[in-house]
């Protein structure tokens, strides 16, 4: 009998909300242990590259090792195949963040209309911040049969699509959430010869002495066919407020940021991105005349982008009455703006799903609609009236890939 063992170490590219059955802390909590530490669970590991190996190998009858496999039509037998929690490393409880989507209202506005705690916004989710790191083992045990080949197969095709945006996990996939990267692949066999090893091993990702005489697994870069990308590096002119509706005490509203490589950025949602570039879609397809399919709305990922360089500054005027649209007496309004500099720079991405049709309009329109935004016709966030969230760029260096 012999255990192939693989280890993955990920880092988080995009925020990761791995949900939970319960809601109790918002609307989508994440799934955490006793002491409060997060996780990803490995139902969620194995169910997502399952899903995606069995869809994609269901033509050629190819053994799916993450999951069931038939023995006949009838019966199925459990996969020999485990799978580990996904365990964080060195994690900084400060990286879990909130991240309401619609929230409107304070704990009490100014016609003293009291709201609950958790009813002052329509959605909101708790998330794991980018760049934290966690790792996860699997374990395929193998008699009389030789399968080490078909995992590794199997396991570096994960590998490859974990990095390039194909398996993600969690919620809001489709507006850039969940995206990772395999920073280290390492493997290990045990048999006969070093039995005794195996016995010792306990699977703790933490302890680096446990796979510190690993073999480490190259994942080469790869492209995948079918599947259509486009990719941008703009600028910001001047300012932009995407606000983020939290109840802050400082301020009233503030930008979006978050930490990426050890500096603060500003954050650009890729609802915001998304929601600006899908009204784009809708005029232009109006406007000539072109008809699309808007279930591929639905299937088009638009990656969060983050504004590299600028800082934040703060303004005050007057508070407004929404129902009167007149000024409150001695009342001011407090916002953070994030303003750019010589160097502020942020990538938009957006990718289209393998499931729409070669020929669809989607692609063209979406490609319109993002030369707008470099153009600066098409503003993101708040306050675009007044000049805010202006982005400009090269039509020409957009990048049209099989995928990215």
């Amino acid at each position: 009998m012999e255990r192939l063992v693989y280890k993955f170490d990920i880092i988080t590219k995009s925020p990761l909300s791995v949900g939970t059955a319960y809601n109790d802390l918002t609307d989508h909590d994440i799934a955490t242990y006793s002491d409060g530490t997060p996780y990803v669970p490995a139902t969620s590991l194995c169910g997502s590259f399952f899903a995606r190996l069995d869809y994609e190998n269901s033509k050629n009858d190819k053994q799916i090792l993450f999951g069931t496999n038939p023995e006949d039509k009838k019966d199925f037998i459990e996969s020999k195949l485990f799978v580990s929690d996904g365990i964080f490393i060195n994690f900084n409880k400060d990286a879990i963040k909130l991240r309401d989507f619609n929230r409107v209202a304070s704990d009490k506005d100014i016609e003293d209309i009291q709201l609950e705690e958790k009813s002052n916004g329509k959605f909101d989710s708790l998330y794991i911040n980018e760049d934290s790191r966690f790792s996860f083992f699997i374990v395929y045990t193998q008699d009389n049969e030789n399968i080490e080949n078909l995992l590794k197969e199997q396991v570096i095709e994960i590998a490859q699509k974990i990095n390039s945006g194909l398996y993600r996990l969690g919620n809001k996939q489709n507006r850039g959430f969940g995206k990772l990267f395999v920073d280290k692949l390492v493997f290990k066999k045990y048999d006969k010869s070093n039995y005794a090893d195996y016995l010792d091993f306990n699977g703790d990702v933490k302890n680096i002495k446990d796979f510190e005489d690993f073999k480490e697994i190259k994942i080469e870069e790869k492209e995948f066919d079918g599947i259509k990308s486009f990719s941008v590096k703009a600028k910001l002119k001047g300012s932009i407020l995407v606000r983020e509706y939290q109840l802050l005490e400082e301020i009233d509203y503030g930008p979006i940021t978050t930490t990426v490589g050890g500096k603060k950025v500003a954050v650009v949602p890729a609802t915001s991105i998304n929601g600006v570039l899908q009204e784009r879609v809708r005029k232009i397809a109006k406007e000539l005349n072109v008809k699309y399919d808007k279930d591929d709305l639905i299937n088009t990922i638009v990656d969060e982008a983050y504004i590299y360089d600028g800082d934040e500054k703060q303004f005050s005027r007057n508070k407004i009455n929404r129902f009167t649209s007149n000024a409150i007496d001695k009342g001011l309004y407090t916002e953070k703006v994030w303003f750019s500099n010589d160097n502020s720079y942020c990538e938009f991405n957006i990718r289209f799903k393998d499931t729409m049709k070669d020929d669809s309009n989607i692609y063209r329109l979406y490609y319109l609609a993002l030369q707008d935004l470099l153009l600066g016709y098409a503003p993101i966030g708040g306050e675009t009236n007044i000049g805010r969230g202006i982005f400009e760029g090269k039509v020409e260096d957009i990048v049209v890939k099989a995928y990215r």
